[in-house]
């Protein structure tokens, strides 16, 4: 991965398919819903670091999918995630 421009660049190499083949990731973008993260330089107005991170968490996943992982996300849209008492 690399930052270019003002974006970030994930790369795969074409034999990535074979290594990640098999492979399983869960990606957590952290964030979303009532939290923002770290708010923008407007004070909050979008974007909001939640905003960045679920962007490269989707590129992220496809990706992967293409290079033949498994890939599973604890969210995919702007959501508030709940945690659960046992």
């Amino acid at each position: 991965m690399k930052f270019a421009g003002g974006l970030f660049a994930l790369s795969l190499a074409a034999t990535a398919h074979a290594q990640f083949s098999g492979r399983r990731f869960l990606i957590d973008p952290g964030h979303g819903g009532t939290d923002p993260g770290a708010v923008g330089i407007d004070g909050g107005v979008d974007p909001n670091e939640a905003d960045f991170v679920l962007d490269m968490a989707v590129r992220l996943k496809s990706r992967l999918e293409a290079a033949g992982a498994a890939v599973q996300m604890t969210r995919t849209t702007d959501t508030t995630l709940v945690s659960r008492s046992a």
